[in-house]
């Protein structure tokens, strides 16, 4: 059996989705800089600049493993950046996100704290703004706010996602727990039809064996009723599924067994009692000895294979050799090809 491990590397690999935003929000701020940078009186794109510019998008690709150093850099990036004197831009973009991922990694009182010495940094950086016209309290109220903001909506999507997890969690549990129930419930419904039956066939086949010499048709009537209640058991219990053929209405299914086979694949075996006519019931014919039908289905890891069905079968067991025997009237199993299982949606 061959078996995948994920490496730690892996756990914080940038997803496809991340890659996307990444690779847009580098387009949308290097090309916002240098439209900013023509129609602005600050200092022009330089190496600086677009080392600066693109520092911050960058960074993002890596939020899942470090999400509070991401958002540091992003804050100080664009705090540099202004610090310089480089024409206003989109640099902030990559801010929001760094702020947005930090909080949401579950971090919020050191996501808080980052944004806290982010905005000091701003504050710093207008004051050394060679091109600024220094401290605007208007200006960094404006800032404050918007930054807030960010803070307040990602926290608010934190407590959302939190709660939906949550919420998906207790369906998860509450599933099990029916499942369990069920369970339970099918094994209870076994136990009682077996131990019922099982006690009658005990009973009959004592009678059966007392009488065979002295009375044979008393002991015949009750080998008769040993099948009966063989029969009765596998009617009896509960119902696991339904066998269904092209033209016909189905019926269930009582008994039913999936175990492990070769290379990753499966074995299913499949017992119902047959369909017996009224001609069949009225007349008796030696067929109404194999009451059963019986499935076996071999199939690969991707669900597909093949299998064979005994539609009319007797099942003979053999207590002291813990040996059963499945003897069909008159024909060969019928040979099954090109299965293939499906998923039903309810």
């Amino acid at each position: 059996m061959t078996h995948r491990y994920r490496s730690r590397v892996d756990s914080w690999r940038p997803d496809a989705l991340t890659r996307a935003i990444v690779v847009v929000v580098l387009f949308v701020e290097v090309v916002g800089t240098f439209g900013a940078s023509s129609n602005s009186d600050r200092y022009g794109v330089s190496a600086v600049s677009l080392l600066l510019v693109v520092l911050g998008p960058l960074s993002l690709l890596v939020h899942r493993r470090w999400p509070i150093g991401v958002a540091a850099v992003t804050l100080g990036s664009s705090a540099v950046y202004l610090a310089l004197g480089y024409a206003y831009g989109p640099v902030f973009l990559s801010v929001v996100l760094g702020l947005y991922w930090a909080v949401q990694s579950g971090r919020r009182t050191a996501a808080f704290t980052v944004a806290a010495l982010g905005y000091g940094g701003y504050v710093v950086a207008t004051t050394v703004d060679p091109m600024g016209d220094g401290l605007d309290a208007v200006h960094l109220a404006l800032v404050a706010g918007w930054m807030t903001v960010v803070l307040a909506l990602s926290e608010l999507a934190r407590v959302k996602r939190a709660e939906l997890a949550r919420e998906r969690q207790q369906e998860r549990d509450a599933e099990r727990a029916r499942a369990e129930a069920q369970r339970v419930r099918i094994a209870q419904d076994l136990h009682d039809v077996l131990a019922h039956n099982i006690s009658l066939i005990n009973v009959q086949s004592s009678v059966a064996l007392h009488l065979i010499d002295d009375d044979p048709e008393q002991a015949r009537e009750a080998l008769a009723n040993i099948k009966a209640a063989s029969r009765d058991a596998l009617q009896e219990l509960p119902r696991v599924g339904y066998f269904r053929t092209p033209g016909s209405v189905g019926w269930d299914l009582h008994f039913a067994r999936k175990m492990p086979g070769k290379d990753g694949g499966e074995r299913v075996v499949l017992v119902t009692d047959r369909r017996i006519d009224f001609w069949e019931a009225a007349n008796r014919p030696r067929s109404i000895d194999y009451p059963f039908t019986v499935i076996e289905l071999r199939l690969n890891r991707d669900g597909e294979g093949e299998g064979k069905m005994s539609v009319a079968t007797k099942i003979i067991a053999d207590k002291e050799n813990n040996i059963v025997t499945l003897e069909n009237y008159g024909t060969q199993p019928v040979l099954l090809t090109n299965i293939r299982r499906e998923k039903i949606s309810h």
